[in-house]
């Protein structure tokens, strides 16, 4: 097969008018032998590969069911623009296939909702003609889901419409026939080729495949971040919102199904005040790690709403709905009070393995210190898995990865088959780095300037004036990616004084800041880590990334430090297994935002003085591609005033 999925993408790309890439080429052999022989495989392939027609195309010839998982659904729309054209080529040479994307269930808009749609659900939104329009185009024939829908609406309009994961019935509803996501969930299990994302993929996994089927191969996309989404996929999260917008709910509800009103005085006011108990104990925690279990009053306080919701949803459900409209209230609340008291069980009787702890808000959470028995065991040892990325590399080496993810060791003849039944160990892995197309020591340049350690006084000060002498020299042009808010409070208002229009994130929202930055080439875009990745500007507009410090996870992150933790455990050295690999990571995502077509030019700044005195630094630059590196301030403006 692998011969034949490159004369497939040879087809493709000429079709397309493209250059081929032996990179390109080479990945798609690859992974049509994994598929083929039941390998796994993890791929790194630079940026410019072309990495998804690298992974499509075999996928399609392989005349398997084969899943591919990508990280956000604006990555799963970009899959389902290419494949009309994709399929429509691979057809000609005799590969058939039939291809489905799906997402989560709060994507697509809700028949039951629609149905008991009253005007004060849109109370002070300002999106009820839009919402009428959606409501009207789906009725229509659209396929109702919210990013193909012929307006934009706030998130908050959309709830109007839409439910969540924990609060649909699935197939159990009444208007299940008519469902957009149920028929989504349908057309992907009819599909030889199933386009979904991480956390869908992660529900499916907890759900013993409920969701997509059983399919031969799966493909993980920007597998650098998988793990993340796996373990939000598991943890829960618990707020004030959420408790008391379960309240709300059950109590409209009993009134609809015709409770007697002192029935329902009674069960809401012991629901509310056991609510009030918890909600008191979460307003008093400080941010910081939560033990498990619980135990004393803020026990006895989550037992109680537990036993509360239990006892309200059973007099739900004793009671006669009138109509499909009040039974579907009554199924969505019903699921909403399953999942609460599932999740207020792991605070008292929590699932070995997981960490607990509290953020601002207050939100409660909690997450899997690992995935990599869940990934291993539910997932890997059935089936093929193909990881892929742009970053999966620590000095060029697989073994994070491979251990995040629980596979055993590496494979060193292909011929081996993954589901040979004499093979004790299926587990096994290939590697495979594909370069870049990018001629980066001609393209870009590194420069590593003489400041302060991150940890010194001033260093701050110092990073922005640097970055407004910088984009002065640049012309503007300039991605200036921080690692908290305070920084990037502090450069932009550094930058505020100059020629330049300065773009600051949270002053207007992610796609606007970018599209202006991408059409304003005297621009300047100030963020944090919500930027470091999926920003793709191609041409002039960007020749200037700039990055504060190495992104090493918090030293009191309660998640990060239970992964230390277990590291040293298992006689590992925290540092080297647990934050080096995610600072590693996240300093090649960044930095991969210069250099994204072979017209691109540009230079890279890090400013942490650490990568020239640790002994991580290289292993860090090493994991960025090759290029000539700057040390001097007046030859790094001069580059940048060259271009």
């Amino acid at each position: 097969m692998p011969i034949v999925a490159v004369d497939a993408l040879d087809a493709l790309i000429e079709h397309r008018g493209g250059q081929h890439r032996q990179s390109q080429r080479d990945m798609a052999s690859w992974v049509a032998q994994a598929i083929e022989d039941e390998h796994h495989l993890i791929c790194e392939a630079g940026t410019g590969v072309g990495k998804s027609f690298g992974y499509l195309v075999p996928a399609i010839v392989s005349q398997q069911r084969v899943v591919v998982a990508t990280s956000t659904k604006t990555l799963q729309d970009q899959i389902a623009a290419d494949l009309p054209d994709i399929v429509d080529v691979l057809r000609q040479r005799g590969h058939d296939v039939t291809w489905a994307v799906v997402k989560g269930r709060a994507s697509y808009l809700c028949p039951a909702k629609v149905a008991e749609r009253q005007p004060q659900l849109l109370h002070d939104t300002g999106d009820a003609d839009d919402l009428d329009t959606i409501i009207d185009w789906w009725q229509n024939g659209g396929d109702g889901e919210r990013d193909h829908a012929p307006v934009a609406v706030s998130n908050r309009a959309w709830s109007a419409v839409s439910v969540s994961g924990m609060e649909c019935p699935g197939r159990r509803c009444s208007y299940a026939d008519d469902c957009p996501a149920i028929g989504a969930l349908n057309e992907a299990r009819e599909a030889s080729l199933v386009i979904c994302n991480h956390h869908l993929y992660g529900s499916d996994i907890n759900s013993d495949g409920a969701i997509l089927d059983e399919h031969d191969a799966v493909i993980f996309d920007e597998a650098h971040r998988l793990e993340d989404a796996l373990c939000s996929s598991v943890g829960i999260t618990l707020t004030n919102g959420r408790l008391a917008g379960y309240a709300r709910d059950v109590t409209g509800l009993l009134k609809s199904l015709g409770v007697p009103e002192a029935d329902r005085k009674t069960h809401v006011g012991r629901l509310w005040g056991a609510i009030n108990e918890v909600q008191t104990w979460l307003n008093q925690l400080d941010t910081g790690e939560v033990q498990l279990p619980l135990g004393g009053t803020p026990a006895d306080a989550v037992r109680t709403l537990q036993s509360t919701v239990r006892t309200v949803d059973r007099l739900v459900q004793k009671a006669t709905p009138d109509g499909p409209i009040v039974t579907g209230q009554r199924e969505r609340t019903s699921n909403l009070a399953g999942h609460l008291q599932g999740d207020l069980g792991v605070l008292t009787d929590p699932v070995p393995g997981h960490v607990c702890w509290i953020e601002a808000g207050p939100v409660l959470r909690t997450s899997p210190v690992s995935v990599s028995e869940t990934f291993s065991n539910n997932l890997a040892a059935k089936r093929p898995t193909i990881l892929t990325s742009a970053t999966l590399t620590v000095a060029g080496s697989f073994d994070a990865i491979a251990r995040q993810f629980g596979y055993s060791a590496p494979v060193d003849d292909m011929s081996e088959p993954h589901s040979d039944p004499d093979d004790p160990d299926p587990l096994r892995y290939m590697t495979l780095s594909v370069d870049s197309p990018f001629d980066y020591p001609r393209q870009a340049r590194l420069y590593l300037p003489n400041l302060e350690e991150p940890t010194a006084d001033g260093w701050g000060n110092s990073v922005a004036e640097l970055a407004d002498e910088l984009v002065e020299a640049a012309g503007g042009r300039a991605l200036i990616l921080c690692t908290s808010n305070a920084a990037v409070s502090r450069i932009s208002a550094r930058l505020e004084d100059g020629q330049h229009r300065i773009l600051t994130q949270g002053k207007q929202p992610r796609n606007k800041l970018l599209d202006e930055f991408r059409h304003d080439e005297s621009s300047v875009l100030v963020a944090t880590m919500g930027f470091w990745e999926g920003v793709d500007i191609v041409g002039d507009a960007c020749q200037l990334v700039l990055i504060d410090r190495v992104p090493f996870p918090r030293p009191d992150d309660p998640l990060w430090s239970a992964r230390r933790a277990a590291a040293t455990d298992a006689g590992l050295s925290s540092f080297a297994t647990v934050d080096l690999p995610r600072a590693a990571s996240l300093t090649a995502q960044g930095a991969g935002r210069l250099i994204r077509s072979m017209d691109d030019e540009g230079m890279i700044v890090l400013c942490d003085r650490r990568l020239k005195t640790k002994s991580y630094g290289p292993v860090i630059v090493s994991t960025l591609p090759e290029m000539p590196i700057i040390t001097d301030q007046n030859e790094a403006m001069a580059y940048l005033e060259g271009l």
